[in-house]
């Protein structure tokens, strides 16, 4: 069993508090985890109750990737996940790859992205949403409607030194969901491999690999084994898990504005904390006129709701799902913007925008 400790700080104070309100294990008034660390644990034995084999390597795989916030599981799971009780586990699960997590030497001139790592979080992922679906459907259930997004992009991007608006900001974003659809496809493909195929690949996994760029061996795997699951890859909004991950940017949502009072309620008890966000922590850790030009650039005061549009459309062709969860945006909207807007996302293929929200702090009834 995983014995090792492996440090998973907290940086942002506000997600000490998510976690300790709504994921943090209790048996009532008594807390069960006196540590994130533990919580990870319980997480990562609960998914290997699904791995016929070599259970300790993949208990170490999932803890070390949820422990330095790559990954992060559905708030259900997370909130009630104990090894041998499946009534937490359900198919229709999501998982997040928090994509700031892949950044290394952030705002310094070596900063660069981990492509490889976010390859193989996202083939991880699959892995674990399986051993999800194995557990609470079985291997002859119905086919699940399991999904992977991101979060954190705004996140990334600034940590990169790049400006979300920027052509280059995109360009980045564009290669980041590339490579995170390639892993999904390469997860699918293993456990199709591993644990039997639930659909065929078909002709039309063969071309969404061409216009998605896939290397042709993954193409031609995918062709031999079939695939496990079907639309994976969805961006949607979870502004608890983007708390939890120490206050990223909610999915492709701009930074947060200045230090704001998160607020946080659960069992009728109120907490209010100010925060930051991570991308601005690390930046007070890294001080320059540039860095804190760089994030007071990339937060929703000063991020358009077109960039924001532009942003999805760079990623829209490697997503399964259409980006279509409602804009965050902290100006007041006018209905010709509004018309405006919804013609720009039409364009960029994103189908009918689900509306607007004002930025704001997160509450416990939403998900």
């Amino acid at each position: 069993m995983l014995d090792k400790p492996i440090n998973s700080p907290f940086v942002d104070p506000a997600a000490v508090e998510a976690w300790d309100a709504w994921f943090r294990l209790r048996d009532g008034n008594h807390v069960l985890e006196l540590s994130i660390e533990a919580t990870w644990l319980r997480i990562a034995r609960a998914l290997v109750a699904a791995e016929p084999k070599d259970a300790e390597i993949w208990e170490e795989r999932f803890f070390d990737a949820l422990s330095s916030w790559q990954l992060l599981l559905d708030e259900r799971i997370i909130a009630g996940a104990r090894a041998g009780a499946c009534d937490c586990f359900h198919p229709d699960a999501i998982a997040l790859l928090n994509v700031a997590a892949f950044v290394g030497d952030p705002f310094t001139p070596e900063a660069r992205f981990d492509f490889d790592g976010l390859h193989a979080g996202a083939r991880l992922a699959v892995r674990a949403l399986d051993d999800v679906v194995l557990q609470c459907a079985g291997e002859g259930g119905p086919n699940p409607s399991v999904r992977i997004g991101i979060m954190g992009v705004a996140d990334a991007l600034t940590l990169l030194g790049l400006r979300y608006d920027s052509t280059e900001g995109r360009m980045c974003a564009g290669a980041i969901a590339r490579t995170f659809a390639q892993g999904c496809l390469s997860g699918n493909v293993r456990m199709a491999r591993e644990r039997g195929a639930r659909l065929g690949s078909g002709r039309t996994t063969a071309e969404l690999g061409r216009l998605r760029d896939v290397p042709a061996e993954l193409i031609a795997q995918a062709s031999a084994f079939g695939l496990r699951h079907a639309s994976l890859t969805a961006i949607v909004s979870r502004p608890k898990l983007a708390l939890l991950a120490n206050n990223v940017a909610d999915a492709l949502d701009p930074l947060n504005a200045g230090a704001r009072l998160q607020t946080i309620e659960a069992n009728a008890i109120s907490r209010t904390i100010r925060s930051r966000g991570y991308a601005a922590i690390l930046a007070l850790r890294n001080p320059g006129a540039r860095t804190q030009e760089l994030v007071a650039g990339n937060t929703i005061d000063s991020t358009t709701v077109p960039a924001q549009i532009e942003m999805r459309g760079a990623m829209q062709p490697w997503i399964d799902s259409r980006i279509d969860y409602p804009i965050s945006t902290s100006s007041r909207l006018d209905p010709d913007s509004i018309e405006r807007w919804k013609r720009l996302a039409m364009q960029r293929q994103l189908g009918r925008l689900r509306g607007f929200r004002r930025a704001r702090s997160v509450r416990s009834n939403e998900t």
